[in-house]
């Protein structure tokens, strides 16, 4: 992470997350969000039935809790601009009961589900913008 120009690292004491980052072209401007290891990322989608985390979030933050949470395989990132340049929002995660819930479309939410896709209702419409299958 880059902040006012500096390179900054954090580390955390749970799991290793490998990602890789989404195309820019599928982005916002102000949203850069890596796919986690193992995970399919939906742009402009929210699934109904996720769990509301407290707090104010980026998207690398809601991905990154999301993860290192055992019974989290999807969550939903809703953003908006700080008015500063910044990409925050919150944070929705989804267990294995309400991962292929019902998709509304949503310009400001961005879902992440862990693979395998889902299969159901709508979802047989929808494809991935872009995945990260576990090594």
């Amino acid at each position: 992470m880059t902040v006012n120009g500096s390179e900054i690292f954090l580390t955390i004491d749970f799991r290793s997350v490998d990602v890789i980052e989404l195309p820019a072209e599928l982005l916002p401007a102000e949203l850069d969000l890596d796919i986690p290891e193992g995970y399919a990322a939906y742009p402009g989608i929210s699934v109904g039935g996720g769990g509301e985390q407290s707090g104010a979030f980026n998207g690398d933050e809601c991905s990154l809790a999301c993860v290192n949470e055992t019974t989290c395989v999807a969550f939903d990132f809703t953003y908006g601009n700080d008015g500063n340049g910044n990409s925050v929002g919150r944070c929705w995660f989804h267990e294995v009961a309400t991962k292929c819930d019902t998709i509304t479309d949503n310009p400001i939410s961005y879902h992440m589900t862990e693979l395998p896709f889902c299969t159901t209702d709508d979802w047989t419409t929808k494809t991935a913008a872009g995945t990260n299958p576990s090594s």
